[in-house]
């Protein structure tokens, strides 16, 4: 039994990511695509991180393909990332 890709191989942003972690990136579709509870878009790269849990204020996500931490903070409108280092 082959195990189930949930992308393909030719939608991920960098080839450098690591193999059990490519499942998790893949580029955004549009340029205004809306981000859902398990979802952040990385302000430099542009590319769409699944989470494994719903996002909340504090929450730290590391981005492979430009190798920055991000930081989920939680605004008015929703929740907005920023790049912490």
């Amino acid at each position: 039994m082959s195990a189930q890709v949930m992308f393909d191989d030719s939608e991920t942003p960098v080839s450098g990511i690591p193999e059990g972690e490519r499942h998790r990136y893949r580029k955004q579709r549009y340029p205004d695509e809306p981000e859902t509870p398990t979802t952040v878009v990385c302000p430099c790269c542009r590319v769409v991180i699944t989470l494994d849990e719903p996002k909340y204020d504090g929450m730290r996500v590391f981005c492979h393909p430009c190798n920055n931490w991000l930081v989920i903070r939680k605004t008015a409108e929703g929740f907005r990332t920023e790049v912490a280092y």
